[in-house]
């Protein structure tokens, strides 16, 4: 089975001073498959934007130096990278002011990280066409940049690793996937654990992609990717 080619993750500029909060949207942006930068202040977060070219830029306004309104005026004189303010500034004129200036969402702080990652995907959605990096079988669809799964159009909730799992099966549909190929292009050739920790991964996909099934065992062979169920050898 030839090894994988994927998409590199997406990089997100994290501008942002308060260093709990910093450090909570660089941990929750890794998990999620983001190459993380981090920039403290507003010339640090320009100098990052130029020497990183990120792919979305999560701006705080209240910034040392150069405010985050400076900061926004100059990315979109660049460019339209998406960028997401995010702020405690909650009056309405502030997110009318900075949505005209360019912005591309707008959110108050304290958040739930949760729906700060989903307005990202969903800026970065609108900022990137459709492209070899979205994978589709049947209603089954993986958008394998932005780490992003969904059926029938409902988003799938899956760990990082087990997106790795699915954009495999994704890429080889209708094929059946042995244990090692699948323990090789997700793990790893040199993965020394339990090679059950492979049926673990696939119940678990079993469960969260639904009906009609798609996930199939066949017997002394692995799995496959298939709308109806295969004949087991």
């Amino acid at each position: 089975m030839p090894e994988l080619s994927s998409p590199p993750a997406p990089t997100a500029l994290i501008v942002e001073d308060d260093p709990a909060i910093g450090e909570l949207l660089e941990l929750g942006f890794g998990y999620e498959g983001f190459t993380t930068v981090r920039a403290r202040s507003g010339g640090e977060a320009l100098e990052q934007f130029a020497r990183a070219r990120p792919d979305v830029i999560i701006l705080d306004l209240g910034l040392s130096g150069l405010d985050g309104s400076v900061v926004l005026r100059a990315v979109r004189e660049r460019g339209e990278t998406p960028v997401l303010v995010l702020t405690a500034r909650d009056g309405v004129d502030e997110r009318i002011n900075h949505l005209q200036a360019g912005a591309d969402d707008y959110l108050v702080k304290p958040f739930v990280f949760g729906e700060l990652m989903a307005r990202v995907r969903a800026v970065l959605r609108r900022s990137q066409p459709q492209s070899s990096h979205v994978l589709q079988y049947a209603d089954l669809q993986l958008d394998a940049h932005l780490r992003e799964a969904r059926r029938a159009g409902r988003v799938l909730e899956l760990s990082p690793r087990a997106l790795e799992v699915l954009e495999t099966f994704l890429r080889y549909p209708q094929r059946v996937l042995s244990k090692t190929a699948l323990l090789d292009s997700v793990w790893g050739a040199g993965f020394m654990g339990d090679d059950n920790i492979v049926e673990v991964y696939v119940r678990q996909l079993r469960r969260t992609l639904g009906s009609p099934e798609l996930l199939h065992t066949v017997r002394g062979s692995g799995y496959v990717l298939r709308l109806r169920e295969p004949e087991s050898s």
